[in-house]
């Protein structure tokens, strides 16, 4: 879900402040970091290095060890979510 229909919905919701602010944080910063690291190999790669064959098996090495990282954040955030919302009984 994009990060303005996120915020604009999670406002309209009973979530204080403190806890909306310290998720968001966390759940905007891994892809902001994304981002900033993809933005700074891409543009080492092309001014600095060129596009050498092992440049660009290091930039689809880094690409594909964060989507890993951030499918297996998901995954443990996922079962956690689960856990605590699961009613005993």
């Amino acid at each position: 879900m994009p990060f303005n229909f996120q915020s604009y919905f999670l406002g309209a919701t009973d979530i204080g402040l403190v806890p909306y602010v310290i998720t968001a944080l966390f759940g905007i910063m891994p892809f902001a970091t994304m981002y900033v690291y993809l933005g700074s190999v891409g543009r080492t790669i092309a001014i600095e290095e060129g596009f050498g064959a092992s440049s660009i098996a290091l930039l689809l090495f880094s690409l594909l060890a964060t989507a890993t990282l951030i499918y297996f954040v998901g995954q443990k955030t996922k079962r956690k979510l689960q856990e605590m919302s699961a009613v005993p009984g």
